[in-house]
């Protein structure tokens, strides 16, 4: 299926308005919007999360850059000037999860707001508003997939978009799409249990992970080491320290009652004001 489209929208004095920019635009609108709902729901303000766009989103961005000029250092060895060069497109959604995460972290911190309900909250938010951001990909071949002849190959014949092969390839966005839409209304499915603090976002990162590993196979970048893709090295590592996080909170683990202690299990214990990992202020 040949796909024409100019990654470039329009330009604006010396602004451009992209594909990519614009549905990533529209990921994080949809993104807050469902996870002020769950953080309503849950007694905490919901104008702290428009606080915490103002950490995040710089952080998302620095961080999707950083990930994405270290996966390709050779070349901006050579062009150092295009580090900067963001207009061009070039970013990586790892660094945006992490750097994204740790600076909604010391938010909270910083705050004194219950850790695991806040990222509980934008967990299914952020599966949706991933789904979203990646149509942008998939219309302008950001994530140029490997060569296939399957009847839904995909063939970017724009003299602009960013794979310039114009041959059939796997819709790699596609599947991360669909991926990311299952994850979705898996974690919503999530908010009618009676789950730990915690869960839902250990959960949305292990499956984030699981993704990206696994769409690592039908995509074309550099490979680090052991015939990976940086995406998949740090996928397997996150993947790692998810089912870690998630075993804590099975266990119970750092929660201080005898009770919680003696329970294997991610819902919820009928106790409250436990400390402990996911559980809110620690």
């Amino acid at each position: 299926m040949p796909i024409d489209v100019n990654p470039i929208i329009a330009h604006v004095g010396p602004l451009v308005l992209s594909w990519q920019g614009f549905f990533t635009g529209v990921g994080l609108f949809v993104a807050l919007w469902l996870a002020t709902t769950h953080l309503r729901q849950h007694g905490v303000d919901p104008a702290s999360l428009y606080d915490a766009t103002l950490w995040a989103v710089p952080a998302s961005i620095l961080g999707a850059r950083v990930f994405h000029v270290v996966d390709n250092w050779n070349y901006y060895a050579m062009h150092p000037l295009d580090v900067v060069a963001i207009t061009r497109g070039g970013a990586a959604v790892y660094g945006s999860v992490v750097f994204g995460s740790i600076a909604g972290l010391l938010f909270c911190r910083q705050r004194g707001l219950p850790i695991g309900t806040f990222f509980d909250a934008i967990a299914p938010a952020q599966a949706l508003g991933l789904a979203i951001g990646r149509v942008g990909d998939l219309l302008t071949g950001g994530s140029l997939g490997r060569p296939t002849t399957l009847p839904f190959a995909v063939a970017y014949v724009n003299p602009a978009s960013f794979d310039p092969r114009h041959a059939l390839v796997h819709p790699a966005a596609a599947y991360l799409i669909a991926w990311d839409l299952a994850v979705f209304a898996l974690l919503i499915w999530f908010r009618r249990q009676r789950l730990r603090p915690g869960v839902s976002f250990w959960s949305f990162s292990a499956l984030f992970a699981v993704g990206q590993f696994g769409d690592g196979f039908f995509r074309v970048e550099p490979l680090d080491a052991y015939g990976l893709d940086q995406a998949q090295i740090v996928g397997a590592i996150l993947l790692l320290l998810s089912v870690i996080a998630l075993l804590a909170i099975a266990t119970g683990v750092g929660v201080a009652t005898a009770r919680t202690a003696q329970v294997t299990s991610w819902r919820s214990p009928d106790v409250t004001g436990a400390p402990g990992l996911g559980t809110g202020r620690d």
